[in-house]
């Protein structure tokens, strides 16, 4: 059961409305479904007295006519897996008809109330909710603002789930913002909401208080950061700006957004913690994380955690989590992959929004690599077994929980970058894990789910190769984890212990101390024992936890001085250890060990081969291509040269719709040319999607239902939007030099030099054109080429990363946005930008500027071996070199001749 085995894989079933305010238009959208729906039940919460953390609520409640209903509260809270039992919060549950005529109330069960109707089509019912217990799934209610969880509040009928419910707030005087992701109810006046059902309403908080709140777009759809507690401490307009950018990194990973409206509630009580929601989630954090870099990091990796939840875990999840039982446990053994996948790709997609280093990021990693390694717990507990037993253990841990158990998070995040590794490995470079969920959210998202076995054979389809054995051994048993193909691929290892250290073997070094293995605190002047791991001295020795450790060989240990204490021990030596147990003395025999050497510290290979470093560099940054072969350091490897206008065409759309933010190419290093010294960068002349039936280039059909449509006369690009496919397209490029990025310079219309694009205007400019284009993953480079022999020869590239420069008018705003399908004239498209956004459209002038588009991509090979295949021939081949189209920008100076360029060399991209 639950097994990965090749043969046997298979699981048991088991806005703040602010009036006149912008919060009112972030927060409208879909409404309520127009279907027929049952009445709903009407809650109305009031806060009379806040600061003695109660809200009262008010619930109407359809009767339909029966002579007694039965009311529930939930026991628990979706992606927190404990049984909470939130009816302990609630005091005096009375009813009444509507004309205020009292109902017998009977408490059947811990979470039940049975109520005579007297057949009244609706009745009225009130109770209150104590609200104090600071945390993000439960509710808390003071003089300055109100959480409220729907699990935690609200009563609802036992047998109707699916109901429609409404929320409305009645706020003290003094508080002026309400939020929640909830629609907006239509004629419910300020700070009313609405859900389609119970599971909506459960999944989706309530704030109301006076946060500052920063609403912001990202593909079109509104978002909301509630930040509350900023008082002057916490940064939250950077806040806001950095939140935005994971967001619009998170929603181009997977394509696009999945919901209406999403709110960030970031609350700073000085507590920790995340949860999240299919339309928002709460976070926990302190008022100083902004201060310093490393809790800063620490606050964008929860964001981006939570977030990537939006679409793992809460539309792609286990068949088991959803539609809920919310009165007794759900199990699943499927919360590695929704936990643990989303804890890999929460920090490494902040790593790819570009707020942590390499060697930050590397960091967490190392850290999460030695919580398992450590972990005696990991030899005892499988993963997914930990997962079904969350209910018991990952949610009450003990003294001992980390000698029996494992978490899900860590030891999940650890197989996801492994597994990551495996499909890079199996195809080449060409695919990823990245794909795979992309695939499976495609396949599986929604009220689908899926199966064990569906998630292995969709992993298996991306890697190419039987994963069942391998997801056998990491999942369902204690095997230890391999990690050398992994380090292999990217040219990593573990630091070695002379590194560690920074010492040298001829230089002396302070012998090893001596350990025990038990974790103590020190307060009220008593150093108490906390925890002993399993196999260490102290546990041989006996110590237990709550002992208090008074002193080594009949001398006095201080209390905080235990650890200076053992630096007089060296491993391998006895001593007798005097402990106070129960208030009796008690002496323990104990060998002293030496403390495990840190060896779980990833670092780059410092002999990695080019091949590796640009595995590395495409994980990181989030790219798949065609694997490259390793070449001699200083090779050509293939990079031909490119002239000003040259026009890149894609000739492989692959994959789901993707916009494109930025498109770099490797700095070409130009010798003989005016790019000799800094290099050259590509800059994107023009974008253009393809909408008439024609087959790609070269006579190289487009792939996709759409092509087939485009073909029969029935494509149309909203409808591929829509559906996610691929959706032929070209770009014409221009050379620009490096420093002309660097510095913010523009190009002109054709002729004139790049111009200075005011400071003042590039955030702005950011902000104000959405994502370009679409997903590009192979595009054909044709060159005037230098070399006679190569004239007939184009060049593949891989994309590597795609994201927008920057792009303004000069002087002013862009005014507006073009359409996915919107084509200019060539002669305008010259002129200046007409690139495809996703709302409005957007008249081309004279004085538009050009975005500098950066092209970082790296030579694959000669169009006739593409993936081992022989391609058509290019077209034009009659003698001659392949001439580009006429160029934007005429560069002076002689015959454009590149090398591989700066990260050629670096990343090892050579063929």
């Amino acid at each position: 059961m639950g097994s990965f085995h090749r043969k046997k894989y298979s699981l048991p079933p088991m806005m703040k409305t602010i009036p006149c305010l912008v919060l009112a238009l972030a927060l409208c959208g879909a409404g309520l479904p127009g279907a027929p729906m049952p009445e709903p039940i009407a809650y109305t919460l009031r806060f009379p007295a806040p600061q003695t953390h109660y809200v009262e609520v008010e619930a109407r409640v359809p009767t339909d006519g029966r002579p007694e209903i039965e009311l529930m509260m939930a026991v628990w809270t979706p992606g927190s897996y404990l049984v909470r039992e939130y009816a302990r919060t609630v005091e005096a549950v009375a009813a009444a008809t509507e004309s205020g005529e009292p109902l017998p109330v009977e408490k059947t069960v811990k979470n039940r109330w049975r109520i005579g109707t007297r057949q009244a089509p609706r009745i009225v019912v009130k109770y209150r909710v104590y609200c104090r217990e600071m945390s993000v799934r439960t509710n808390f209610v003071d003089s300055g603002f109100a959480l409220i969880n729907g699990a935690a509040t609200f009563l609802t009928l036992a047998d109707g789930p699916r109901r429609p419910h409404e929320v409305r707030l009645e706020l003290p005087a003094d508080w002026k913002v309400s939020a929640s992701p909830l629609a907006p109810l239509p004629g419910g006046g300020e700070h009313a909401y609405g859900a389609e059902d119970f599971d909506t309403l459960v999944d989706s908080p309530v704030y109301a208080g006076n946060a500052r709140t920063y609403p912001f777009e990202v593909a079109g759809k509104p978002h909301l950061l509630v930040n509350e507690g900023e008082d002057g401490v916490w940064d939250g307009p950077r806040s806001a700006a950095d939140a935005r950018k994971i967001v619009r990194t998170e929603v181009d990973f997977w394509g696009g957004p999945p919901y209406p409206r999403y709110v960030i509630f970031n609350l700073l009580t000085e507590n920790g913690g995340g949860l999240e929601h299919k339309n928002a989630c709460t976070l926990m954090s302190s008022h100083w994380r902004t201060r310093t870099r490393e809790g800063y990091l620490e606050w964008l990796g929860l964001v981006g955690h939570e977030f990537f939840h939006a679409w793992n875990g809460k539309r792609l999840r286990p068949v088991e989590l959803g539609p809920f039982d919310y009165e007794r446990e759900v199990y699943t053994r499927g919360l590695w992959v929704v936990e643990g996948f989303t804890s890999y790709y929460g920090d490494l997609l902040v790593h790819r929004a570009g707020f942590s280093t390499v060697k930050e990021y590397l960091k967490g990693l190392s850290r999460s690599i030695d919580t398992l390694q450590t972990a005696p717990g990991r030899q005892i507990q499988p993963l997914d077994e930990s997962s079904f037993d969350a209910w018991i253990k990952l949610y009450r841990r003990d003294e001992n929980s980390n000698n029996s158990t494992i978490s899900y998070y860590t030891k999940g995040e650890v197989v996801a970058f492994l597994l990551d590794a495996r499909i890079r490995r199996a195809t080449g470079g060409r695919r990823s894990l990245d794909d795979a969920m992309r695939l499976a959210f495609q396949r599986y998202s929604g009220e689908r789910g899926f199966r064990p076995e569906e998630l292995r054979k969709t992993l298996e389809e991306v890697a190419g190769t039987d994963l069942g054995d391998w997801l056998h051994r990491a999942v369902d048993t204690t095997e230890e984890l391999d990690y050398a193909e992994a380090l292999d691929w990217y040219g990593l290892r573990f630091t070695p212990d002379e590194e560690k250290t920074g010492k040298k073997d001829a230089e002396p070094q302070e012998l090893p101390a001596g350990w025990l293995g038990m974790d103590v605190s020190s307060r009220d002047g008593r150093l108490t024992v906390t925890a002993v791991r399993r196999g260490t001295p102290g546990y041989e020795a006996g110590v237990n936890v709550g002992d208090e450790i008074l002193a080594i060989d009949d001398l006095r240990v201080p209390p905080e001085g235990l650890e200076g204490r053992l630096k007089f021990y060296r491993p391998g030596e006895k001593a007798t250890l005097l402990v106070a147990r129960r208030d009796r003395l008690t002496r323990l025999p104990v060998t002293f060990g030496e403390k495990p050497k840190d060896r779980w510290k990833l670092e780059a290979r410092p002999d990695a081969t080019p091949g590796q470093k640009a595995h590395l560099a495409a994980w990181l940054e989030g790219k798949a291509g065609e694997s490259r072969g390793e070449r001699e350091e200083g090779s050509s490897g293939g990079c031909a040269a490119l002239s000003p206008g040259s026009t890149f065409r894609s000739i492989r759309p692959i994959g789901r719709i993707r916009p494109i933010r930025r498109i770099k190419f490797p700095p070409l290093h130009l010798p003989g040319s005016p790019f000799d010294r800094d290099g050259a960068d590509v800059a994107l002349r023009r974008h253009e999607v393809v909408e008439e039936p024609a087959g790609g280039p070269f006579g190289v059909p487009f792939e996709g239902e759409h092509a087939g449509r485009i073909l029969r006369g029935e494509g149309d690009v909203e409808g591929v939007e829509r559906r996610r496919e691929p959706l032929p397209h070209r770009l014409e490029v221009g050379l620009l030099p490096r420093p002309a990025v660097e510095e913010g310079l523009l190009l002109g219309p054709p002729g004139d030099p790049p111009q200075h694009l005011p400071l003042a205007l590039r955030e702005e400019a950011l902000r104000d054109l959405l994502a370009v284009g679409h997903r590009l993953q192979v595009l054909d480079v044709h060159a005037d080429l230098g070399a006679p022999h190569e004239a007939h020869q184009g060049h593949l590239v891989g994309v590597r990363e795609v994201e927008l420069q920057v792009a303004a008018r000069f002087g002013e705003r862009f005014q507006k946005r073009l359409s996915p399908g919107a084509v200019a004239e060539a002669d305008r498209l010259r002129t200046g930008p007409q690139i495809g956004g996703e709302q409005g459209a957007q008249r081309s002038a004279p004085h538009h500027v050009l975005p500098p588009v950066l092209l970082e991509a790296e030579p694959v090979g000669a169009l006739p071996f593409v993936r081992g295949e022989r391609a058509p021939q290019p077209l034009g081949l009659g003698g001659g070199r392949i001439e580009p189209d006429r160029p934007d920008v005429d560069l002076a100076g002689p015959e454009l001749q590149a090398g591989c360029g700066r990260a050629g060399r670096e990343a090892g991209h050579q063929v």
